[in-house]
C-alpha cells in the first residue's frame, strides 16, 4: 500500500468517524443543556408557586388580623366614648345615671373580651415578620390596655388624659392598618424579608 492509498483510506474511514463523533458529542451537549434548562424552569416554577402560596397565606392572615384589630378598636372606642362621658360628668359634679352605668359596664366587658382575644392576634402579627409593625401593634395594645386597666381598677382619669389616650390609640390603629396594607399589597419597600 502506498502513501496515497493509506491517506485515501484514512480519509474514507476517519472523516465519517469524526463526523459521527462530533454528532454524538453535540447530541450529548444539547441533551445536557436541555436537561439543565428543564431543571431551571422547574426551579423557577417551584419558586413562583411557593411565592404565590406565601402571598396567599400572608393575605389571609392580614385580613383576619385587620378584622380583629378593627373589632377591638370599635369596641374600645365605644367604651372610651362612654368613659369620657362618665369622667366629664363626674368632673362637673353631676350625678352619673344608673342606666348609663349598665351601658358602660357592658361596653367595658365587650372591650376587655376583645382585648383578651388579641393574645392570638399578637402571635399572628409577629408571624408576619415585620418588626416595625409588631412594635406598633404592641404599643397599641399597651395604650388600650392602660385605659381598660385604669377603669377596671376603679381609678379615675382626667378628661384630657383620656382624650390623649383615645387619640393615640386611633393614630396607632391607623398606622397598623397602613403597615398591613403595605404588606398585603406587597410593597417591598415596607416589607422586611429574611
Amino acid at each position: 500500500m502506498n502513501d496515497n492509498e493509506l491517506i485515501s483510506d484514512l480519509i474514507k474511514i476517519g472523516i465519517p468517524s469524526v463526523v459521527a463523533l462530533a454528532g454524538t458529542l453535540s447530541s450529548l451537549i444539547l441533551a445536557w443543556w436541555g436537561h439543565k434548562q428543564n431543571l431551571f424552569v422547574k426551579k423557577m416554577q417551584y419558586i413562583h408557586d411557593t411565592e404565590q402560596e406565601r402571598n396567599s397565606r400572608t393575605g389571609d392572615l392580614i385580613k383576619s388580623c385587620i378584622l380583629d384589630i378593627n373589632s377591638l378598636h370599635d369596641n374600645f372606642t365605644a367604651f372610651g366614648i362612654m368613659l369620657f362621658a362618665k369622667v366629664d360628668t363626674l368632673i362637673h359634679d353631676d350625678p352619673w345615671p344608673e342606666t348609663e352605668q349598665e351601658v358602660i359596664a357592658l361596653r367595658f366587658q365587650t372591650a376587655i373580651t376583645s382585648l383578651h382575644k388579641h393574645t392570638t392576634v399578637k402571635s399572628y402579627v409577629m408571624l408576619l415578620g415585620n418588626t416595625e409593625l409588631t412594635n406598633t401593634y404592641l404599643t397599641y395594645l399597651d395604650t388600650i390596655g392602660h385605659v381598660i386597666k385604669t377603669y377596671g381598677e376603679c381609678e379615675t382619669m382626667r378628661p384630657d388624659e383620656l382624650n390623649e389616650f383615645m387619640g393615640r390609640s386611633h393614630a396607632l390603629q391607623l398606622s397598623i392598618v397602613r403597615k398591613m396594607s403595605a404588606i398585603y399589597l406587597i410593597k417591598n419597600d415596607i416589607v422586611q424579608r429574611p
